[in-house]
């Protein structure tokens, strides 16, 4: 590889120099190059301060919060260094370690340039752990310190709503949105609050222009018949026999894998789950669809071997693991998973998979209704792509299904909700557990939830989600032209 831009070769340069050209290749989206000026300042001091530095902003440009929060630590051995603090922060945060986020952030001293960006993910912490109040307080001293953003205006919105402000809620945005100067990030964010409070105060149709008005914004174009084609091709690539060679070697360890589409009951599974004393839910870990793209491209040229399938195995289980020493059942829950599922029993053999269904009407107006990652989830900014990508994910499920070698189970979001007990207890038998009646209670449950669910997951079971459909139906064409409009379609 070529050095990084500035970067001799005569040797290292003086480490400030090899930092800012890390920083510019991160700039440029040169991942690799900034990894390079990373390894090389820490190739005589592991704990560098500025390489551990360059190293925590890769791994968050890489989306591993876990390896960012190692890295940020690592350097603070030297001694505090604002900026490298406010990224633990935030690393804290998105691994879901919000008590962590809390106690680090009131480490970085206000007058410190990190402190706002710091004093941010502290509030979004104290949000998720159910202390509003002391978000509250922390975004009122961001805002009288100078620091009135889009974002915390937002939180404040969101936690004027939970105090039952709801119109207050839904005014502080309007305005923000009518006289604040907004990049389309934060326009579309505002739009979509708006559609959340709207709905939640009985106006739909405002509420579904608003959503409509943020997945314009996000532009994302859907080829549907590429979607399609390549759905096509992973049944192919995949049949029966394909999933049982060559497999790794099992764990001791019982990793329950739950496939679904955003929206649909995954988080609420898995909290069911990991309220478990012998369970542990990690969440949206994303390890095996990093993975998946060379395994699958390996298994094209038919040169998979037993050692990169226990590599990636290695890979994906020890971070599925990394946070439950003492649990038998650990849970995973990306989104997408039913794309590469079929790698499932190769890299886990003792895998068990929960498909989680839902009514597609209710399913997918929700996730039209909420801002999702467009650039991953291309199919969710149009009601049509909505309707190709469950159209795909059915045709994945069915195969799945009558090819898959290692135990699944479904679990429909209506059915779970009309008769918990019975549900709850079936899946927790088919995890291999024992019961334990505070599954039924998985709402009193002290776990961090790091996705957008966190705030429903943590209340008891109620139908008010279901036929929500019927709100907006005069909106939803391309959905009842696809699944009708009976009581129940699954």
């Amino acid at each position: 590889m070529d050095p990084p831009a500035d970067i001799g070769p005569q040797g290292p340069p003086r480490p400030a120099r090899l930092f800012q050209a890390g920083l510019q290749a991160l700039r440029g989206g040169r991942d690799a190059e900034a990894f390079e000026a990373a390894t090389r300042l820490l190739q005589n001091d592991e704990t560098h301060q500025e390489g551990c530095h360059l190293m925590a902003l890769v791994s968050t440009h890489r989306r591993a919060p876990d390896e960012t929060v190692r890295w940020a630590r690592q350097g603070l051995e030297s001694g505090p260094r604002p900026p490298l603090q406010a990224i633990l922060v935030r690393a804290c945060y998105m691994a879901g370690h919000c008590e962590a986020c809390v106690r680090e952030a009131e480490a970085v001293p206000q007058d410190a340039a990190g402190w706002p960006e710091a004093a941010w993910w502290k509030a979004m912490s104290l949000e998720r752990l159910h202390r509003d109040s002391e978000a509250e307080a922390v975004i009122e001293t961001l805002h009288e310190a100078g620091h009135r953003r889009p974002r915390s205006i937002l939180l404040q919105s969101r936690m004027a709503a939970r105090a039952g402000r709801l119109d207050e809620a839904i005014a502080t945005i309007e305005a923000m949105q009518a006289s604040m100067h907004l990049t389309p990030r934060e326009r579309t964010r505002g739009l979509f609050e708006l559609a959340r409070l709207r709905d939640r105060a009985g106006r739909y149709d405002e509420a579904f222009e608003a959503a409509a008005g943020g997945n314009a914004l996000l532009g994302t174009a859907f080829q549907a018949a590429m979607w399609q084609s390549d759905t096509q091709a992973i049944i192919d690539r995949f049949p029966a026999e394909r999933m049982q060679t060559p497999q790794a070697a099992p764990r001791p360890i019982t990793p329950v894998f739950i496939v679904g589409l955003p929206r649909s009951g995954t988080s609420l599974t898995e909290q069911i789950l990991a309220a478990h004393p012998d369970a542990e839910g990690a969440g949206e870990r994303r390890e095996l669809l990093t993975r998946a793209p060379a395994l699958m491209q390996a298994i094209d040229a038919g040169t998979l071997t037993e050692a990169a399938i226990g590599e990636a195995s290695a890979d994906v289980l020890t971070a599925m693991t990394r946070d439950a020493p003492r649990a038998t059942v650990v849970t995973c829950k990306p989104l997408g998973l039913e794309r590469v599922a079929g790698l499932i029993p190769m890299i886990a053999p003792n895998a068990r998979i929960v498909f989680v269904r839902r009514d597609p009407r209710d399913c997918l107006l929700s996730i039209y209704m909420h801002l999702i990652r467009a650039e991953v989830h291309p199919w969710s900014t149009t009601l049509n792509g909505l309707v190709t990508n469950w159209q795909c994910a059915q045709h994945l499920w069915t195969h799945w299904k009558s090819t898959l070698p290692c135990p699944w189970m479904e679990l429909e979001y209506e059915s779970l909700v009309e008769d918990p007990e019975a549900k709850i207890r079936r899946l927790i038998e088919f995890a291999g557990l024992p019961w334990d009646d505070r599954c039924l209670q998985f709402h009193a449950s002290t776990r961090t939830v790091a996705t957008p669910s966190w705030d429903q997951v943590d209340k008891p079971l109620h139908a008010g989600a279901i036929g929500r459909w019927k709100h907006y139906e005069k909106h939803l064409g391309p959905l009842l032209d696809a699944f009708g409009t009976s009581e129940r379609r699954t």
